[in-house]
């Protein structure tokens, strides 16, 4: 979510708070310590991310809402995140149990 192709991870709490984990590049101490980048994320029922689905070269996250709505927030290269876009709502989605992301190279979440 960086764009520096080093391993990073995003985490949310139960009250809706989501930090950002940049990743290190070592091993033994794979993270720096979490920064806060926003709130407001327990209005999604899952999210995922990591991969680039906007062209740019660095990771984003998708949000999917308890209906099956998806929102996309493109990241900025600083673990941090645009502003959201609606991305669709299949109807698969819903019934699926959950958005996926692909974990190559690096898991995003």
């Amino acid at each position: 979510m960086r764009g520096d192709r080093r391993n990073s991870a995003s985490a949310r709490t139960p009250d809706g708070d989501l930090y950002f984990f940049a990743g290190t590049g070592i091993p033994t101490n794979m993270f720096k310590p979490p920064v806060k980048v926003g709130n407001g994320w327990d209005g999604y029922h899952q999210i995922a991310g990591g991969d680039d689905m906007t062209g740019d070269g660095i990771g984003n996250l998708v949000g999917r809402t308890v209906d099956g709505a998806l929102y996309i927030y493109p990241g900025d290269g600083t673990g941090h995140f645009g502003d959201r876009s609606y991305f669709r709502r299949p109807s698969g989605w819903k019934a699926s149990g959950g958005a996926a992301s692909r974990t190559s190279p690096a898991p995003g979440i």
